[in-house]
C-alpha cells in the first residue's frame, strides 16, 4: 500500500495544515522592522509593548505620544496647544492624555480604568482605535 502524500510540516493526508515555522524568524516582524513581533490581528499590533508611566523615556514613549496625537487629531506639527511633542519623555501632559484616552469610549473600544499609566489594556485600546481609524504609528 502506498503511503499518503506528505504535506506541510510533514503531516500526512488531507486536512488543514500549517507550514513548519519552528525556529524561523517572524518574517512580517522583520519586514516592518518591529522588535515587538507581529500580531495576527492588526488590532493587537501593540501587544507586548512595555508598561509606561510618568518619568519613562525612549522610543516606546515616542510611539505612544504619536498614537495619542493621531487618536485625538493633533498630529500636524503646528502651534496646536493640545498636541503632545513626541520627544520621548513621559511627562505630566502625556500622563493626562493617556488618562483621557482611557476614559474615552470610542466606537472600537470602551472605557478602561484611568490611571494615566500605559499598560497592556491601554496599548490594546490604542491598537483597536488606530485599526478602526485605518492608521498606524
Amino acid at each position: 500500500m502506498a503511503s499518503a502524500p506528505t504535506g506541510w510540516a510533514g503531516r500526512h493526508g488531507a486536512g488543514i495544515v500549517a507550514p513548519a515555522t519552528a525556529g524561523r524568524p517572524d518574517i512580517l516582524a522583520l519586514a516592518v522592522g518591529s522588535d515587538h513581533g507581529a500580531a495576527s490581528d492588526p488590532r493587537d499590533r501593540y501587544t507586548g509593548r512595555p508598561t509606561l508611566r510618568e518619568g519613562d523615556h525612549g522610543a516606546d514613549v515616542v510611539a505612544l505620544q504619536n498614537a495619542l496625537n493621531i487618536i485625538f487629531g493633533h498630529e500636524a506639527p503646528t502651534d496646536d496647544p493640545n498636541r503632545i511633542d513626541p520627544d520621548g519623555g513621559y511627562e505630566p501632559r502625556t500622563t493626562a492624555r493617556v488618562a483621557s484616552l482611557q476614559r474615552y469610549a470610542s466606537p472600537w473600544f470602551g472605557r478602561i480604568p484611568d490611571d494615566g499609566i500605559c499598560g497592556p489594556n491601554t496599548w490594546r485600546k490604542i491598537g483597536y482605535i488606530l485599526t478602526g481609524m485605518n492608521r498606524t504609528v
